[in-house]
Order: structure tokens, then C-alpha cells, then sequence
């Protein structure tokens, strides 16, 4: 008769694959549990600190509970006005405790976008079409990075800061790019054989979706460079929320991938800045200055995406016809959260968001449309499954 552990042992070995699995969960779920308890530990060691420095100071004045407020980190959105869902994005990220810097086209749509904001909203104005518009706005960049948030009443941009001060500046934690996004150009049938319509088409899409986004992207990533060195002087606290990495994310339309009738110059354009995009991921990666800094470059294909009310009034249609017809839009909400998701897992690591960017790695979908216009579909099967 066989002892208790001689029959455990005989169990393992027949349940190989179960044990492992079990063993490397419980591996990670005890790492990730004393991560956080030491993280805990080091938030409440810092509290400790503070409530003896306010017990010893007294009550803390006014001008020292504003520099004590929770600081924010920068967000830059590209052609914040080039896709409907844009301005709701921006809001979203306001909302979640970020700066957001976003071009629009002009400043009729930078002065709607910057409403009800409180402060934390900047609106630049970038021509994508015109290549003389970029270096204006980069310098616009620039002296904005260097304002006091809010820019309402409620903060003044124009304090003057000493040396102390100076060093709280809110940094630059995500780019994103929305530029690529536009309403594509169909050509008509007619015009497939015009190389002049053809080529006015192509240099203007090249230039809108490609050109102008790789360039602005490339001359913002000096803003990563300092991130270890201009930070809060609380950076060097155990809080591990601002210690790791930035990101920049690049959103091209799905559809282009496979390219519908028409749209052969707005294919390659995309194409274009998606190659330019991953080639400028690897000059990132050997660029000394940049190393340690956790730079993550991430392309998201852009489905369908509508308001609420849109999707309600689609799915209202579709049930009186009682037949099935277009693709239903996508929640611009989930656009949000995927971009948001993406921006924090880069500051947050062994957190959710930080485990789906390891698993899904630098390229993502979403959007209605988004995975089955091409992610994982062959060319071959794509073409076929092609409405167009």
C-alpha cells in the first residue's frame, strides 16, 4: 500500500502541466504581493515624514499646500481635431488627472477645445498639410512646456519660479498621434488612370499622414531624454508611480491595411508612416540619451468608433429593419481607456495594464473593424473577406 507521499508524487508526475501552471502563479501572485506591500510601506513611511514635518511647522500656508497638490504629467495629442472622437479624448485625459497639449487645425477649433477645461487643457495650432507650420509649433510646444498649470485664475503662468520650483515642472509622460486619422480621400473610378489626380492625391495624403507626423514625432523625443534628471524633487521617494518609462503611440486607420477601392494613395501613406514609425522605434532604442528612460512605441489600428447616442440610434435602425447592416461603431469611451491603459502601464509597471502591454505587445486594434481589418487575417483572406 502506497503512503501519502509516494501518492503525491505519483499525481504530480501525471499532472506535470497543472503543477507547473499553479507553481508559476503562485510564484507571481507572491511577487506581485510583496511589491505592493513595499510600495505600501514606502507611501505610509512618506506620509509619516510629512505629518511630522506638519507637526512641527504647524498649519501649512497656502502657498505651501499648492506646491503639495498632486502633480500632473503631460500628455501631447496630435491632431486633436482630425477624427470626431478627438475632442472627447482630450477631455478624458484631462479628466483623469492629465495635462493635455493638443494640435488642432485652427484657432477657432482651439479656442472650443480649451473650454470648460480648468486650465489644463492647451491648444496649439498645426497645419498638417503645410511643412512650414511644424517648426512654428514645435516652438509653440516648447514655451507651453515651460508655462505653470491651471492657466486659468486659478494658477498664474507667468510666476516666477526659483530653483526650487522650477524642478516641479510637469514632464512629458505620452505623444500620441492622431494625424494619420483624417477622412481619407477616395478617387473616383473614372480618375484610376490620371497620374496628375493620382499624384496631387498622393503628395497631399503623404504629407498630411505621414511626413508631417514622423517629423513632429522625431523632434519630440528629446523630451524623453530628462526624464531621470528634471522631475519632482518627490521622484526620489520610494512612490513608484513616476519613476518608469513614456511612451508614444501612433493610430493609423485599419482599414488601410487592406485598402478599399479608391483609396490606393491613402493605403500607402499609411503604410508609409507605420514602416517610418516602427524604424524610428529602433533609432530610440540605440539612442544613448535615451536609454533607461523605458521609451515604449506602440501603433494602434483605429476601428469605427461613435458617440453613445450614434450607437443607439444605429442599433435602433438595424432592430426596425430586422435585418443586419452596417458595422455598429465602437464606444469612443473605449478608445480612451485603450490609450489611457496604455499610457499608464508605461508609468505603473507589474500593474493590469502593464501585464496586457507585455502580452499584447506594440501593436494593438480597437474599434469596431479594427481586428478583422487585419491584425491577424492573412492578405489573402483579407482580400476575400473584403467588402470592397
Amino acid at each position: 500500500m502506497q503512503t501519502l507521499s509516494e501518492r503525491s508524487l505519483d499525481w504530480i508526475k501525471e499532472h506535470r502541466l497543472a503543477v507547473s501552471i499553479a507553481g508559476v502563479a503562485v510564484i507571481g501572485a507572491l511577487g506581485y504581493t510583496a511589491y505592493n506591500l513595499n510600495a505600501t510601506h514606502g507611501r505610509l513611511s512618506g506620509l509619516r515624514r510629512r505629518a511630522a514635518q506638519r507637526k512641527g511647522k504647524g498649519h501649512a500656508t497656502s502657498a505651501s499646500a499648492a506646491t503639495a497638490a498632486p502633480e500632473r504629467d503631460i500628455v501631447i495629442i496630435l491632431g486633436a481635431d482630425s477624427v470626431p472622437c478627438g475632442p472627447s479624448v482630450v477631455r478624458d485625459f484631462q479628466k483623469n488627472g492629465y495635462i493635455v497639449l493638443a494640435s488642432v487645425f485652427s484657432g477657432e477649433a482651439a479656442d472650443d477645445l480649451e473650454r470648460d477645461t480648468e486650465g489644463y487643457v492647451r491648444a496649439l495650432v498645426l497645419d498638417a498639410e503645410e511643412a512650414g507650420s511644424i517648426p512654428h509649433f514645435l516652438r509653440s510646444l516648447s514655451s507651453t512646456l515651460s508655462l505653470r498649470f491651471p492657466t486659468t485664475i486659478h494658477g498664474d503662468p507667468y510666476q516666477s519660479m526659483t530653483s526650487s520650483q522650477s524642478t516641479s515642472l510637469a514632464r512629458v509622460t505620452s505623444v500620441i498621434s492622431f494625424l494619420s486619422l483624417g477622412q481619407a480621400e477616395l478617387l473616383p473610378f473614372n480618375n484610376f488612370s490620371s497620374p496628375i489626380t493620382f499624384s496631387e492625391s498622393y503628395t497631399h495624403q503623404f504629407m498630411t499622414r505621414a511626413l508631417s507626423p514622423l517629423a513632429i514625432l522625431n523632434a519630440t523625443l528629446p523630451l524623453f531624454r530628462h526624464r531621470k534628471t528634471i522631475g519632482s524633487p518627490r521622484e526620489s521617494s520610494s512612490s513608484t508611480s513616476r519613476r518608469y518609462g513614456a511612451s508614444v503611440i501612433l493610430c493609423v486607420p485599419a482599414a488601410a491595411r487592406v485598402g478599399v477601392l479608391g483609396s490606393s494613395s491613402h493605403s500607402m501613406a499609411n503604410h508609409a508612416v507605420a514602416q517610418g514609425f516602427r524604424i524610428l522605434r529602433r533609432e530610440a532604442a540605440l539612442d544613448p540619451l535615451l536609454e533607461g528612460t523605458d521609451l515604449r512605441f506602440v501603433t494602434i489600428d483605429v476601428g469605427e468608433f461613435a458617440d453613445p447616442a450614434e450607437i443607439k440610434r444605429i442599433g435602433a435602425q438595424r432592430k426596425e429593419k430586422g435585418v443586419s447592416g452596417r458595422r455598429i461603431p465602437t464606444d469612443v469611451r473605449v478608445l480612451s481607456k485603450t490609450l489611457m491603459s496604455i499610457v499608464d502601464a508605461s508609468r505603473r509597471p507589474w500593474s493590469l495594464d502593464w501585464m496586457k502591454m507585455v502580452v499584447m505587445g506594440t501593436r494593438r486594434s480597437v474599434g469596431a473593424g479594427g481586428m478583422c481589418f487585419m491584425i491577424w487575417l492573412q492578405d489573402l483572406l483579407a482580400f476575400t473577406l473584403s467588402p470592397n
